[in-house]
C-alpha cells in the first residue's frame, strides 16, 4: 500500500481534531471549485490532472487515518495510480467486492473517505473513456479544502503541483486516444528535484514495488497476460 507521503506527513494534518462540518444528506463533495482553477488543471493532460486529483485524495485519506480505516480508499488509489500507466493493471472500483457503500461510511470521519471512494470512481471513469479530469480534479481540490484543517500546506502544495504538472506535462501533449504520457507520483512531490526525463525509472520501480497479491484493485500479471496484455506486465 501506499506509505505516506512526506510533505503530507510534515503538514501536521494527520490526525489533527476534527472540525469540518457533516451531512450525509448532503454531502459537500461534487461541486466543481471555481472557473479559474478549472481552467488552470486544464493546462495540463488529463493524466495530469488525475494526477492532481490522486494527490489531493491522498491527503484526506491520511489526514483521516488516525479516525478511520483507510485501507480500501488507499488501495484503490495506489491502482489508480498504476492505472495512469496503463488502465489494465486496475480493475474496476465499480463493480469490487470491497467497494465502499455509503451506509456504512457516515459521519465526519467515515463519511469523506466514501466521498473518496466515490471520486476514484470517476476518475477511473476518465481514464477509460480518455476523457478531460478538470472537473473531477477541482472537485477534489474542493474536497481537500474543506476536509482538511484550515492551514497554508495543502494550498502550497497544490498550487507547487499543479505548476510543475502544467509545466511537465501541459496539456498539448495529450493525444486524440490517450490521457497523455504515464506521471509518477514524484512529480507531485515537492521534495523530488523531479525531471521528466526520469519518469521511465520512477515508474518501473513503481510498478515493481506492486503487489496484486496485497491489493485487491490491482489485476494480477497472469490475468493480463491472459486478457493479452502485450510484453510483461508490470514493467515498462
Amino acid at each position: 500500500m501506499l506509505s505516506i507521503p512526506g510533505y503530507v506527513e510534515d503538514s501536521g494534518v494527520v490526525g489533527a481534531p476534527i472540525k469540518h462540518k457533516w451531512n450525509d444528506e448532503d454531502l459537500p463533495t461534487f461541486y466543481t471549485e471555481s472557473d479559474r482553477i478549472q481552467s488552470m488543471i486544464a493546462k495540463t493532460t488529463t493524466a495530469g490532472a488525475i494526477a492532481l486529483a490522486l494527490g489531493c485524495l491522498e491527503w484526506v485519506c491520511w489526514r483521516l487515518s488516525k479516525f478511520s480505516d483507510v485501507t480500501v480508499a488507499l488501495s484503490a488509489i495506489e491502482a489508480l495510480w498504476a492505472g495512469i500507466v496503463d488502465e489494465r493493471y486496475a480493475s474496476s472500483l465499480r463493480a469490487s467486492p470491497i467497494a465502499l457503500k455509503r451506509a456504512a461510511w457516515e459521519g465526519p470521519t467515515r463519511g469523506p473517505i466514501y466521498v473518496v471512494y466515490k471520486q476514484l470512481k470517476g476518475l477511473q471513469e476518465c481514464i477509460e473513456l480518455k476523457e478531460p479530469a478538470s472537473p473531477e480534479a477541482s472537485s477534489a481540490v474542493r474536497f481537500g479544502r474543506f476536509v482538511l484543517p484550515a492551514s497554508m500546506a495543502f494550498d502550497d502544495w497544490r498550487r507547487f503541483a499543479l505548476k510543475r504538472l502544467a509545466e511537465s506535462h501541459p496539456a498539448k501533449e495529450e493525444g486524440p486516444n490517450d490521457i497523455g504520457r504515464p506521471i509518477p507520483h514524484e512529480a507531485i512531490d515537492p521534495a523530488t528535484d523531479y525531471k521528466p526525463s526520469d519518469d521511465r525509472r520512477y515508474l518501473l520501480a513503481f510498478l515493481k514495488s506492486l503487489d496484486p497479491g496485497s491489493n485487491p484493485f490491482l489485476v494480477s500479471a497472469r490475468e493480463m497476460t491472459k486478457a493479452g496484455f502485450k510484453g510483461e506486465p508490470y514493467k515498462i
